[in-house]
């Protein structure tokens, strides 16, 4: 079973179209102890880091609908387990994903605790699954 500290350390990919909270992403996770963060503003730039190395989650910040196709090509293309998408309270785009399998949500304004909670919780799932380990 993987420890609490081991979790911590566990490869996040933030993507983001826009670059106004690309720092409060990064530092309210480090300020939790996430450690093994990357932060990249294009699709281009996840494929690339993706095929360069393993990512246990990938943030996605969504800034309008737009946003939405890209993440279908994302989603499709690498077919990422527990991706967490960010949006602004907006119940269409939350209508537009409702099939796509482990997606949760944290709405801004952020919830810096809410956003801790999610991410640790999606990490500790993950690597559990992938262990073999089901609780």
């Amino acid at each position: 079973m993987i420890t609490e500290e081991a979790l911590y350390t566990k490869t996040i990919l933030i993507y983001q179209e826009y670059n106004g909270y690309k720092l409060l992403f990064e530092t309210v996770l480090r300020d939790w102890g996430f450690t093994n963060l990357d932060v990249v503003e294009s699709h281009e730039q996840v494929i690339t880091k993706l095929k360069s190395k393993p990512v246990e989650l990938l943030i996605y910040d969504f800034i309008n609908h737009e946003s939405v196709h890209t993440f279908s090509k994302v989603h499709k293309q690498l077919c990422l387990p527990f991706t967490i998408c960010t949006a602004f309270q907006n119940l269409n785009i939350r209508e537009q994903l409702r099939d796509f399998p482990h997606v949760d949500f944290v709405d801004k304004p952020l919830d810096i605790h809410l956003l801790r909670e999610v991410v640790y919780h999606c990490l500790k799932e993950r690597i559990t699954q992938k262990n073999g380990y089901f609780s």
